[in-house]
């Protein structure tokens, strides 16, 4: 059995994608994984905001900071973190398809890094902050670095939305090219 037939599935109708270059196959490979690390990340913020439980033991209910107007407590913060987490997962899965160039590519995991960097740091800073009254707010740091992160986000869709879909070559295994 060679390759091709190893990457074959009943699902496609044994239609498998011919990529002749590696470096084309390695950023269509690394395009594809960013929506799967977005996923974990949702996956890990989600399980540490307490949400995740039957009895809701673990859900942190003391507001700790204000970001705006809007007191949070820390499984409030990493609720809304797994949010976005998932709602970049599902961009990422949508656009991994299309975008091929590697400078997309090189800031979607700028993207990724940056901001699961700064959420994690914030969820930290949350969780390390005594209540007070009145509560203190978010240090602009953290909202200044989730802000310029989507920067590179906004390129990466941009460059998705505007890219021709990649030029493949299909190979039929039963005989047959399209």
């Amino acid at each position: 059995m060679n390759e091709l037939e190893r990457e074959a599935s009943s699902l496609s109708g044994d239609l498998v994608i011919h990529e002749k270059s590696a470096s084309k196959r390695f950023w269509a490979y690394a395009s594809s994984l960013l929506g799967v690390w977005f996923f974990a990340c949702a996956y890990i913020f989600y399980s540490f905001s307490g949400f995740r439980l039957r009895w809701y033991s673990h859900w942190d209910s003391t507001l700790r900071v204000r970001l705006g107007q809007t007191a949070l407590s820390s499984s409030d913060f990493l609720f809304g973190a797994a949010l976005f987490c998932g709602l970049s997962a599902l961009l990422y899965f949508v656009f991994g398809i299309v975008v091929r160039k590697p400078i997309a590519v090189l800031c979607g995991y700028v993207h990724l890094f940056l901001s699961v960097r700064l959420l994690l740091s914030a969820a930290i800073y949350i969780q390390e902050t005594v209540p007070a009254n009145p509560l203190k707010a978010l240090p602009g740091r953290f909202v200044t670095g989730f802000v310029t992160a989507q920067i590179f986000l906004l390129v990466y869709c941009v460059v998705g939305v505007f890219s021709p879909p990649p030029q493949n070559e299909y190979v039929r295994l039963t005989g047959e090219n399209p």
